[in-house]
This record gives C-alpha cells, structure tokens and sequence, in this order.
C-alpha cells in the first residue's frame, strides 16, 4: 500500500514537473488538484454508481478543466504573485470539498471503491492493485517523457526560457500557459484517484 501511494504520488509530481520544470510556471496548490481527483471518483461512485474504471478518465478531466480556469492568472502574473494565485486557488478548492457536505460528505471524506474483477485479476488486493497502479505510473512517466518532443513540449520550454523570444517566434503565450495548467492538473487528478 505504501508502494501505491507513492506511485500516486510520482504521477501527481509528473504533473507539477511540466507546470514547473518544463513551463516555468509556479504552482503551490498541486495538491488540491489531487483532492478534485480524488473527489471526482468518490462522488460519481456514490452518487452515480459508477465503476472505477469510468471515473479514472473523469478524475483526470475534471481536475484539468478547473486547472485550466485557475491558470488564467498565468497570463497576467508571473513570479511570486503567481505563487499566491496558486495557493489561493487551492484553500478555495480546499474550502469547498469541506463546506459543500451534501455532495462531498465534507471533512469525513467519501470511500472510493478499487477496481473490481477484470480479466480474472482481483484488483481489490493490494498487491493487484499495486500493479495496476504500477502499470498506470510507468505510462503516465511514457507519455510526460514524449510530450517534450512534441511541439507542444517544446513551445512549453520556450515559454519558460524566454516568454518574449517564444512570442517572437509565434508561439502563442497564453494557450501555452493554460494547456501547461490543464496537463498538469490532470496529471495530479489521475495520481490523486490513485492514491485515494
């Protein structure tokens, strides 16, 4: 179990590795995105009876939209103000999870179910699922590793280099920056239902 959380947690620190390390971007409040996550499958599973292998797509999703919308203070701010965006943005998702209990039980938390049976393999052991996740980080690792030599990747890293020479080149400042928020909080959403 502890060998799961941490490789939740590597797909979570994937996600701020393109927001920071490739982007240049700075973000404090990862973890929320994480909580949406885990949240996101919790409450699907509760509220609409879904299986967990419907919800880990949609803990990704989810927490790459509200990233995207938190990240348009990218385009405006930079350096430590952009650090307080950030972390504002997660006590605001932080405030939400506890205070919104009809929908997230508040600070009590939901039970996410794991995977059930698939292809003759109990993913309800531990042990199973450690491989599932397993499986799941090493292809998260894959497709971060490639996404740099993607033209997205590299239009990332001239952003963060010099975001006036990118421009200069054409490429477009604000798209990059908020597709660098989306990535990477899908990235922690997917880690967070994981781990959760």
């Amino acid at each position: 179990s502890i060998l799961t959380i941490i490789c939740a947690f590597s797909i979570a620190m994937l996600g701020l590795q393109i927001i920071t390390g490739y982007c240049g971007q700075i973000s404090i409040g990862h973890a929320a995105f994480m909580g949406i996550g885990m949240y996101t499958v919790g409450i699907l599973q509760r509220h609409f009876g879904l299986s967990f292998w419907a919800c880990l797509p949609l803990a990704g999703i989810v927490p790459m939209i509200i990233g995207m919308l938190f990240g348009l203070p990218a385009l405006r701010i930079k350096g430590l103000y952009l650090a307080f965006a950030t972390l504002a943005a997660h006590f605001v998702i932080v405030y939400v999870i506890s205070n919104w209990r009809s929908v997230t039980n508040g600070t009590d938390g939901i039970w996410m179910k794991r995977p059930g049976i698939l292809w003759g393999i109990n993913f309800s052991a531990d042990r199973n699922y450690y491989f599932l996740v397993l499986v799941i980080t090493i292809l998260m690792v894959y497709l971060a590793t490639n996404l740099t030599r993607t033209k997205l990747g590299r239009a990332l890293v001239a952003v963060r280099d010099n975001d006036i020479a990118a421009e200069v080149m054409g490429i477009n400042i604000a798209q990059t920056k908020i597709l660098a928020f989306g990535i990477g909080c899908f990235f922690a959403g997917i880690g967070g239902a994981l781990g959760g």
